[in-house]
């Protein structure tokens, strides 16, 4: 029995870190998916989108952000930004309001915390409060390119499109380690994008349909992983799309790094119970990647 339990183990190890990706962009050039931008016929098909920034003392890269945010070319009259700040203890509310009384065209509103609630206590209230079409979320150490609201709203010219997944940029060039794991972790998005759907998103940046949105459970680790996979399950399609790129200015410590490897194996353990749905054999592609990429991580 021993025995049997090592080599069953070995192989299940060999088969997620070895044949899995080696196999999964095999398969999905034999199905790929056209996630081509649609062309919107004029600013009156644009989504109305609330852009959504948790932020937790963050004053190192605030005034960057929103300078990024008033270069962003999308219609004003579409574009609202919420900074939810979840009691932070530094400037960045000060930071923050001087930058914006100088943004007079962009529609903002800060939303302070006076103690620290967590990230998904923050989401789930400010996502309700949305009444806009589409909802981002982005983090405030993340950029945006001027036109990445305007490519993903194009792809939500598809009534079945529910999640859009951007790519993601790590700018430390020193850390040549993060930087070949992110770039393998997005050709694999890619894959399963072409054969069924990215496993999740960059918490960095992504939207999603605000009518397919349910509250997270207060406990939930990886929420950016959780809230487009639901709406993913749900039946609606996730399209990744490379063209549209959010970089991170703040390089990862080794320390920092590893807490967050941790995170996110724990996480990894409670979506694989918590979305196993997405393991249905009705949707065989989706339960292949599902089962093979994190089924088999946890």
């Amino acid at each position: 029995m021993a025995e049997a339990i090592f080599w069953i183990s070995f192989f299940l190890i060999l088969y997620h870190h070895v044949i899995y990706p080696v196999l999964l962009p095999l398969l999905a050039r034999r199905r790929r998916r056209d996630v081509a931008n649609v062309q919107l016929a004029g600013t009156a098909n644009l989504p109305s989108i609330s852009l959504i920034i948790p932020c937790h003392n963050e004053a190192r890269v605030i005034a960057s952000k929103i300078a990024n945010l008033a270069a962003l070319d999308y219609p004003r009259d579409r574009l609202s930004v919420v900074l939810a700040l979840d009691g932070c203890t530094d400037d960045t509310r000060n930071i923050a309001e001087t930058e914006l009384e100088n943004l007079g065209r962009l529609h903002w509103r800060i939303a302070c915390y006076e103690t620290n609630i967590g990230k998904v206590a923050v989401l789930n209230d400010q996502i309700a409060r949305a009444t806009s079409d589409v909802v981002a979320l982005s983090d405030a150490s993340s950029l945006l390119e001027p036109d990445a609201l305007l490519q993903a709203a194009a792809h939500f010219a598809r009534p079945d499109v529910g999640v859009v997944c951007p790519a993601y940029r790590v700018i430390d060039n020193s850390n040549h380690g993060e930087q070949a794991y992110w770039a393998y972790q997005s050709r694999l998005r890619l894959y399963e994008a072409d054969l069924a759907a990215p496993m999740g998103a960059h918490g960095a940046f992504y939207l999603f349909r605000r009518s397919l949105w349910s509250p997270l459970e207060a406990d939930t680790i990886n929420d950016d992983f959780v809230l487009p996979m639901r709406i993913v399950a749900g039946g609606y399609r996730a399209v990744y799309d490379p063209a549209i790129v959010a970089t991170e200015l703040e390089p990862s410590s080794t320390t920092q790094e590893f807490r967050r490897r941790v995170r996110i194996g724990a996480g990894n353990f409670q979506q694989f119970i918590r979305l196993l749905s997405l393991a249905s054999p009705r949707r065989p592609w989706l339960a292949f990647i599902f089962g093979s990429g994190k089924g088999l991580r946890a």
